[in-house]
């Protein structure tokens, strides 16, 4: 097992929340609002490469650094579906505005097509309706990548934080319910943009919110029960804050966790492509 496996597995992992300086990124993301607003549009142009989304905590960041563009084809994504999508480079779009980028994201066989890809237990072929699957599977594991719509609050009401900031969206993330912080959150870089990373494992029973942990109009994660882990970057896209979850339960095969971790990892941004063909 990897080590970036078994520190996703530390059951002994830090309890407390590391309140980060916030100072510097709240900075820059009104630089680049401003930016935006001012109509310059480079950063639709540039393609950024991920370094990794990683439950390891010994990666040396460094500063945000432009990534290179690695040109990977990607063809639309076909969720949210009930069905198994073949092996390939696809592309996410977690932003209405056709003007920020999209996300390209390698996805490997057998997963399922939901608002983003997804495993269980008795997944099928290609094609295959994985309704019935779900409902009978004891493990479960999956991958989000979205703007913030909503998050649950400590008394279950859904908070509207559309619009919000990093800075403003980060406290939120700390005390969502059942869940209690295991890493961070540490300042960091992804895809080539500031960041925050942590971790967040669910280690209560209650309230039984009805509600999904996260949701917006382009995909909810709902709760993983007692044990679930959460791997979370919040990422200041050029002020426009991205979120990436890996989410698995604790009965999730290492097997599978680890390929949603290599998933995760090979997500890269790159400018909203035309419609992809065969």
């Amino acid at each position: 097992m990897s080590e970036r496996l078994l520190d996703a597995f530390r059951e002994d992992a830090e309890r407390g929340v590391v309140v980060p300086e916030l100072e510097p990124i709240q900075a820059a993301g009104r630089a680049r609002r401003h930016r935006r607003h001012a109509g310059v549009s480079a950063v639709a142009a540039c393609a950024l490469l991920v370094t990794g989304l990683l439950v390891a905590t010994g990666r040396d960041h460094g500063e945000p650094q432009p990534a290179e563009n690695t040109h990977t084809p990607g063809r639309p994504y076909p969720g949210p579906e009930m069905v198994t999508v073949e092996a390939g480079t696809y592309e996410l779009t977690p932003y209405a505005d056709i003007a920020l980028p999209a996300a390209r994201v390698r996805v490997p066989d057998r997963w399922n097509a939901s608002y983003g890809p997804e495993k269980f237990e008795g997944i099928g072929s290609v094609g295959a309706d994985n309704t019935h699957a779900l409902e009978r599977s004891r493990w479960y594991a999956g991958l989000l990548v979205t703007q913030v719509g909503w998050l649950a609050a400590p008394n279950c009401d859904m908070l509207n934080l559309m619009g919000a900031g990093v800075t403003e969206l980060l406290p939120h993330l700390t005390t969502l319910p059942r869940l209690d912080v295991t890493y961070g959150p540490a300042p960091a870089a992804r895809l080539g943009h500031a960041a925050f990373h942590l971790g967040l494992k669910e280690t209560r029973p209650g309230p039984d919110c009805a509600l999904e942990t996260f949701h917006n109009a382009r995909g909810p994660i709902g709760n993983l029960g007692l044990g679930g882990t959460y791997d979370i970057w919040l990422i200041d896209v050029d002020g426009e804050p991205l979120l990436v979850v890996a989410g698995w339960t604790r009965d999730a095969p290492a097997s599978v966790v680890r390929d949603l971790l290599t998933m995760a990892d090979s997500i890269e941004l790159h400018p909203r492509q035309l419609p992809w063909r065969e």
